[in-house]
């Protein structure tokens, strides 16, 4: 006998929601998981189902000429407007369509024979089309995305995460995923043979199940690539070791419009594209502590973004230098002729972005570590330069200092272990008051994984 599959993982399970029976879970531990998501219309679906329209076609009325017969079944709305799911009730149709083909044939019928949720649908959207996962189909209008706003519910259950980062001077922040109504239907597929068209698929939808909720959002929320939040978002679930810490260093135009602090801890899916994409830069100081730290430039906030363009202006909103500092060049063998420089027509042309930053070996990465690691550049090896070689900066590439010279400054400062021992300084200066400001929160920061 086949058991129902857990809501949340996926193993076969006996137990279900005491409630509305219409969830299944394997433990405790994922009907907590669950439960903010569940709640939703869980006190309420038993109810629901002793509702469900008759046809509302009587005996007095004669069936449209391609309609074999028609029911409802249940389904999920995540509402255009509204920030809770509904549940509803979808008119389905068994139709039918002549087939030429089969003429002749005695022993086959000259109808084909398919159930269609179309009338039903069109209560809510415009051409809706259907987008698969296993047993659930995912229902929005063809042309929503250019035609409807932003769908609300999906919005407010996913809060705090997007499915785009790429940087790129007054481009939308995260685009639009979905627009308009969407509609969650439960479906089977079953296979047949035919002796004249041979195998084929037949659809046939039944009522959703409350486990359908869980994996219809989920699906939904399948492209999620980062997340960025106060708050922790209880619905969305992310696969166990998909998701790692990173963190962003702002723009002034975040720090100003939208009182973002310097450093911003953000989580990324482990196939972010920061891992693979060209764009992105190695810090050398890092890689030579052990720890190397990847760096790409993100997207600017639409909230402050439209503030620019509306001229409130900050003099300089595109002011992020501390990027910089982690991509000095640090190559003793200095290959390119740019030791102690970074690419400035990449990294330091007057419009900065905010950057993302991550730990290549895709372990957790804290803005308490990359803040710490940007002061110790700051602190220690802009001022040995800039006392041994003042010219330095005003330079594209720097020849002048020898292969030995280079070596007993990366033996000096790339050091793990003097840089850890000024972490531990600054933490202690940042629980003190450095610089005007005491973070208590630094009373939790340690210093980099290296296990």
């Amino acid at each position: 006998m086949d058991f129902p599959k857990c809501t949340v993982c996926g193993k076969s399970t006996k137990n279900n929601c005491n409630k509305c029976k219409s969830a299944w879970y394997c433990s405790a531990v994922c009907q907590k998981k669950d439960w903010a998501l569940h709640k939703l219309l869980c006190a309420n679906f038993t109810t629901f189902i002793e509702t469900r329209p008759t046809t509302e076609i009587d005996s007095n009325e004669k069936l449209p000429p391609n309609v074999v017969s028609t029911t409802y079944k249940s389904a999920i709305l995540f509402p255009e407007n509204a920030t809770i799911p509904q549940l509803i009730w979808i008119k389905s149709n068994i139709e039918s369509t002549y087939e030429e083909r089969f003429e002749k044939r005695p022993l086959t019928p000259n109808f084909h024979y398919y159930e269609t949720l179309c009338s039903g649908l069109s209560k809510y959207m415009e051409m809706p089309s259907a987008h698969n996962d296993d047993d659930v189909e995912i229902w929005v209008g063809d042309n929503s995305l250019a035609e409807c706003k932003a769908n609300r519910c999906f919005a407010t259950l996913n809060a705090g995460y997007f499915h785009g980062d790429v940087g790129g001077i007054f481009r939308p922040t995260h685009p639009i995923l979905y627009a308009g109504n969407a509609i969650a239907t439960r479906s089977i597929t079953t296979q047949h043979e035919d002796p004249v068209v041979g195998k084929h698929e037949q659809t046939l939808y039944q009522d959703v199940t409350l486990g359908d909720l869980r994996r219809a959002f989920q699906f939904m929320a399948r492209k999620n690539i980062i997340f960025e939040a106060d708050k922790k978002n209880l619905f969305f679930l992310g696969d166990p070791g998909q998701w790692i810490d990173a963190v962003k260093i702002s723009v002034s135009g975040d720090m100003y419009f939208d009182n973002k602090p310097k450093y911003r801890q953000v989580s990324i899916k482990s196939d972010h594209d920061i891992f693979t994409d060209k764009d992105t830069d190695v810090s050398h100081i890092s890689e030579l502590m052990g720890y190397p730290l990847l760096l790409r430039k993100s997207e600017y906030e639409d909230s402050w973004i439209d503030k620019v363009k509306k001229g409130m202006l900050l003099p300089h909103p595109f002011m992020n230098s501390e990027p910089c500092l982690l991509l000095r060049n640090m190559d003793v063998e200095n290959k390119d002729g740019k030791w102690q420089s970074i690419d400035a027509e990449k990294w330091d042309h007057g419009m900065d972005s905010p950057v993302l930053v991550a730990r290549k070996d895709k372990k957790d990465l804290t803005r308490y570590q990359v803040e710490a690691l940007v002061t110790y550049v700051e602190v220690f090896i802009v001022p040995f330069f800039q006392e041994h070689d003042p010219d330095m900066s005003t330079r594209s590439t720097n020849n002048s200092i020898t292969k030995n010279k280079r070596e007993v400054v990366v033996a000096k400062f790339g050091s793990s272990t003097l840089f850890e021992n000024f972490f531990e300084n600054f933490k202690n200066m940042k629980l003190a008051a450095y610089r005007g400001n005491t973070d208590l929160s630094w009373a939790n920061a340690v210093f980099f994984d290296r296990s």
